[in-house]
């Protein structure tokens, strides 16, 4: 398992339309990574890892789901 602190920041634009404020979003948080690996029979590594960040400027959203409140979720498993 391995904690995973981050802080993030994306600038948009569009190229064809005016670009709708806001242009830059920046958020720090933090995160759990889990990986395993097994080889019997076939190699298969399960990865799981989730998130939460704190946004640094407000952006309104109409929804009501994890990601508006700062939370991601993703379980992979690669074979081979």
């Amino acid at each position: 398992m391995q904690f995973a602190p981050f802080i993030d920041y994306g600038h948009a634009w569009n190229t064809k339309l005016p670009t709708l404020a806001p242009r830059n979003l920046t958020s720090v948080g933090l995160g759990l990574r889990w990986a395993l690996t097994l080889t019997s029979p076939i190699a298969l590594r399960p990865e799981f890892e989730i998130y939460w960040g704190a946004r640094l400027n407000h952006v309104k959203t109409e929804g009501n789901n994890l990601q508006d409140v700062g939370v991601h979720l993703q379980f992979a498993v690669a074979a081979f």
